[in-house]
C-alpha cells in the first residue's frame, strides 16, 4: 500500500530513522509508524506514532543524544507547523515472549517536553507500561515498517484479557487528566468505549461518531 504524507512529516520520519540508525546501529530492528496517519487520518492536533524494537536497551547517553535531537525533530503542540512526535522504544526480550506488564525502554512524548528541556533524562517514575498492550496490538493491526522485518515477525500476540486489562489502566490515568486535557481524555473515551463495543480499534475522530450510531 502506498501511503502519501505531506512534505514536512516524511522529512520528520525521515530524520527519525535515520537518528534511531545512527545511536543503535545494528541494534535496530524495527521501527513501525502507527496510529492516526493510518486509521482515521491526521488531523490538526495529532500525533506522529512510531514503535521502535531493540536488540538491547540504551545506555543514559544514548537517551540523552535521542532527547537533544527529537526536541529539534518533533513539533510542539499548538505552537508549530510541524506535528509532535510519540516514540516508544522497547527491547525485543521485553515483549516477546510476552508477558504483563510490559516494560519499555525509553519514550519521547510532547508532554515530556518540559522534563527533558529542563535536562531531566528519565522522567518516568517505572519502566512498566501497560499500554504497551494496546500500542503492539495496533502496530500489528495496521502499522507500515520503516526499518526492519515485518511487526507479526518479531511481536508476540497479546492476550485479550491482558488487552482490556491495559485498558482498564488506562481508564483511571485519564481520570486524573481530564481537568487538564480534556479533549483528549474525552476522545480517548470514546475510542475505548468504541474498541470495547464493536471489538475493533477506531482513530480518536472516528469514535465518537460510532458513538452517535448506537445512542442517537
Amino acid at each position: 500500500m502506498t501511503y502519501i504524507y505531506n512534505h514536512e512529516m516524511q522529512q520528520q520520519l525521515k530524520d527519525s530513522l535515520e537518528l534511531l540508525k545512527m545511536i543503535l546501529g545494528s541494534d535496530l530492528l524495527g521501527v513501525y509508524l502507527y496510529g492516526s496517519s493510518l486509521v482515521g487520518g491526521l488531523q490538526k492536533y495529532s500525533d506522529i506514532d512510531l514503535f521502535v524494537v531493540t536488540n538491547r536497551v540504551t545506555t543514559l547517553e544514548e537517551k540523552t543524544r535521542l532527547i537533544a535531537n527529537l526536541l529539534q525533530i518533533s513539533g510542539i503542540y499548538m505552537k508549530s507547523s510541524k506535528l509532535p512526535i510519540e516514540i516508544t522504544l522497547v527491547e525485543k526480550a521485553a515483549i516477546n515472549p510476552w508477558q504483563y506488564p510490559p516494560h519499555f525502554d525509553f519514550q519521547y512524548g510532547d508532554w515530556l517536553r518540559k522534563s527533558f528541556e529542563e535536562g531531566i533524562i528519565e522522567p518516568w517514575l517505572t519502566y512498566e507500561m501497560p499500554d504497551l498492550a494496546l500500542i503492539i496490538t495496533q502496530v500489528l493491526l495496521k502499522s507500515r515498517t520503516l526499518w526492519g522485518l515485518e511487526p507479526e515477525q518479531q511481536l508476540a500476540h497479546v492476550p485479550y484479557h491482558d488487552f482490556m486489562k491495559a485498558m482498564l489502566h488506562d481508564l483511571n490515568r485519564l481520570a486524573t487528566d481530564l481537568e487538564n486535557d480534556t479533549r483528549n481524555v474525552l476522545l480517548t473515551y470514546a475510542r475505548i468505549w468504541s474498541t470495547l463495543e464493536t471489538n475493533a480499534i477506531r482513530s480518536k475522530r472516528s469514535a465518537p461518531n460510532n458513538m452517535e450510531r448506537y445512542y442517537l
